[in-house]
């Protein structure tokens, strides 16, 4: 009879149940959780993309440009003066670039061409997918005078260009570039980390020797001023400005350390770089690196300088930071994973 019974509701549920069922997601498919957020980005990725069309030909022609310069520079011989350029940076911008340069160098001499490869598998894909995304959005295909592209919904819109992008890229090229350039970051944050624990070590510790008066001192005022409900911050406050307070006074010790030794690299480089091209256009004779002029101009312009770089607080003139600002960037987002634990 329990046999019998389970048959029978066995058979009652499948007749109950519908024909067929739902057809599973498509792979490109947006979920449904996913829509409202991509409704309300619509109008942050338009801007987006129309600040990207207004800006791509003005960095095309900068670059253009400066392909020309190079050109027309090929008389002079332009590489030969390229280590007196790095001389020159290293010179006046060492101390302020302090961590973007040592990145660099550890980047150099651990994975650089690798990262390189990777950098260049990336932009031919980025072409692919640019190429038929270009082509995509002039396809016209009822007919009607507009793209397809502008009457179509968000989602709709972003399933397109999905299937286009996984259409035409490498996935084996796209998928080894992102882990190369993940691990090259990796490794350089890590050597970073070991380079600068010595800094950091010191901010804490000189925090710490701060927190002791501050507490003493600082505290009851802020005891006297603050509700007694919020008191119980009072105490991890002092101590967390306290060690902010010591990690940047030991940054900044360590910056002026950076801005010396950056300073000496980049007289020699400078000088000797600039004496080099010079003698090399026949506009001096050849000098030796052994002797005492060559090493007093080291001295004098290393001087010039690291003086400037203290002075100036590491801060640049108002032409310049104009344009450096995406080295700012990456210096301050470098320093940030630095000390992120």
């Amino acid at each position: 009879e329990l046999l019998q019974l389970y048959s029978f509701r066995r058979v009652n549920f499948m007749a109950e149940a519908p024909a067929s069922a739902p057809a599973p997601l498509s792979p490109f498919t947006v979920p449904p959780f996913v829509k409202p957020y991509l409704e309300k980005a619509k109008p942050y990725l338009g801007h987006a993309k129309t600040a990207v069309k207004i800006a791509t030909p003005h960095i095309v022609a900068a670059y253009n440009f400066a392909l020309r310069l190079w050109v027309l520079a090929q008389p002079y011989h332009p590489e030969e003066f390229l280590p007196a350029l790095g001389g020159l940076i290293l010179l006046f911008f060492g101390g302020r670039y302090m961590t973007l340069i040592a990145a660099y160098e550890a980047l150099r001499l651990s994975g650089w061409d690798r990262l390189h490869k990777c950098a260049h598998d990336l932009m031919e894909n980025y072409k692919k997918a640019k190429e038929a995304s270009d082509k995509d959005d002039e396809v016209d295909a009822d007919g009607d005078g507009t793209a397809d592209v502008n009457q179509i919904s968000t989602e709709e819109l972003f399933s397109r260009k999905a299937k286009l992008v996984f259409k035409v890229v490498d996935p084996e090229q796209v998928t080894d570039a992102l882990t190369g350039i993940y691990a090259c970051f990796v490794a350089v944050i890590a050597t970073l980390k070991v380079r600068f624990a010595q800094a950091i070590t010191l901010g804490v510790a000189i925090g710490e020797i701060f927190f002791k008066p501050a507490d003493a001192y600082l505290r009851p005022i802020l005891e006297a001023n603050v509700p007694p409900e919020y008191q119980k911050w009072i105490r991890p406050g002092i101590r967390y400005g306290c060690k902010s307070l010591g990690i940047s006074i030991a940054w900044f010790i360590q910056r002026v350390i950076f801005a010396f030794h950056s300073s000496v690299r980049g007289a020699n480089l400078f000088v000797f770089g600039s004496l080099a091209y010079l003698a090399r256009r026949g506009y001096c004779q050849s000098f030796d690196e052994s002797t005492s002029m060559f090493a007093g101009l080291t001295v004098f312009v290393a001087a010039v300088g690291f003086f400037m770089q203290v002075t100036s607080g590491f801060g640049l003139p108002f032409p310049f930071w104009l344009f450096l600002f995406p080295i700012d960037f990456v210096e301050y987002l470098l320093v940030y994973f630095v000390g992120v634990k």
